[in-house]
């Protein structure tokens, strides 16, 4: 069993005594801890070092509470916390004042055990922010291998900024390609309409080598995805992994394409046109809703790593969002392409919410009118959609 790869929800004390019996080995991806890191600077910074050199490599798992013996799993021993809670807002200060740029997407899970006393796990992802460093005093670069964590130097340092920076414009280059498609009319089937919605929601390991690839297939199986605001559909299969689509592949109203690495595009018509204006709450619920209906998902065909939100418009020169005054502003571009937000399961509304404003920048406007009294935001303003959207 791959233990670092299998969900934080899954893990029960159960798996803790079968990772006992079997005597499991600390690895690149698996470490174990007896005690939480201290109080004294010491403890403070080999706690930072372990997590900045999980994020510089596979990414792994923490498992606190669990005595190893010659690096392999020996007894279940427990914590002695007074409060989870307070311990854990210590640990996650430790991280974001301690690490630099600071780790994202570090989720805690706390199981309780028979006996009383609980274990900790922390998963921490790979990062494409990085490579991290101790900012501790002084600073340093950790990486991972089969023995445990171990410095960078100088060259090891350099290969690491040049594979994130890579990354990054791979990234970049899958948008720009595929919203190309779209708009040539080479999509994964053929659209009818030319206002679209585009959302493309990408798990940052999809552009690494390597990178898993079974969500295609996942997808398939999990008979639960669907285009956006569609009851009935249809599914094919294609070189790049399944899409799934309304009508017919020659003139499709909206389709959903599942990638084999995990990266999601799903493409919708806009309800609008110059006469017509784009519903404000019904946009923000779109976007919302499609946002969060694939990023749970992906979580459950086994996708933990940050997931990367991309939103665009086509089609839109002219058109408004939400009541059409004569002097009301309007999209003054016919596409948008809203800056990308990292998702954490830990916060998905507020990159969501900045998706969202910048929407309403684009056409013409500060933000969302949509605020609750103290500052508080649900899309549309919690009023009920007119349209499914998953």
């Amino acid at each position: 069993m791959e233990y670092h790869q299998t969900p934080l929800s899954d893990w029960t004390e159960a798996m803790f005594r079968t990772l006992i019996a079997d005597s499991v080995p600390e690895s690149r991806h698996l470490d174990y801890k007896r005690e939480l890191p201290g109080r004294t600077n010491a403890e403070k910074g080999e706690f930072v070092a372990d997590i900045v050199s999980f994020a510089n490599s596979g990414g792994g798992t923490l498992l606190y509470g669990v005595d190893e013996e010659n690096g392999r799993a020996h007894e279940l021993v427990g914590l002695d916390v007074d409060n989870e809670d307070v311990e854990q807002q210590r640990l996650e200060q430790m991280i974001q004042s301690g690490t630099a740029p600071r780790v994202p997407g570090v989720r805690f899970r706390w199981i309780p055990l028979q006996a009383g006393q609980p274990v900790l796990m922390i998963r921490v992802p790979r990062s494409w922010s990085g490579p991290h460093m101790v900012d501790r005093g002084s600073s340093r670069f950790y990486a991972r291998n089969g023995s445990g964590k171990y410095p960078l130097d100088v060259t090891q340092i350099r290969s690491a900024f040049l594979a994130s920076h890579g990354v990054q414009s791979r990234m970049a280059e899958f948008r720009a390609d595929r919203m190309a498609k779209i708009v040539a009319g080479g999509a994964s089937v053929s659209l009818r309409e030319e206002k679209l919605y585009v959302l493309h929601l990408v798990p940052l390991e999809a552009f690494a080598d390597g990178a898993p690839r079974h969500y295609a297939q996942a997808a398939a199986d999990a008979r639960s995805w669907k285009p956006l605001g569609a009851s009935g559909f249809n599914e094919r299969w294609n070189l790049d992994g399944i899409v799934f689509f309304a009508g017919h592949s020659d003139s499709a109203r909206a389709y959903t394409q599942v990638f084999h690495a995990g990266a999601v595009e799903a493409v919708d018509r806009l309800h609008c046109s110059s006469e017509h204006p784009l519903d404000a709450a019904d946009t923000e619920q779109l976007i919302a809703g499609s946002i969060e209906g694939y990023a749970r998902l992906l979580r459950e065909a086994g996708c933990e790593n940050p997931l990367l939100a991309q939103v665009s418009l086509i089609g839109v020169k002219g058109i408004h969002l939400g009541r059409h005054y004569e002097e009301s502003p309007s999209f003054d571009r016919d596409m948008i392409y809203v800056p990308g937000e990292l998702l954490s399961e830990d916060d998905m509304t507020s990159p969501i919410r900045r998706i969202v404003d910048t929407v309403w920048q684009a056409a013409g406007y500060r933000k969302s009118p949509f605020a609750l009294p103290g500052g508080a935001w649900q899309p549309g303003g919690g009023r009920q959609a007119r349209r499914r959207v998953l």
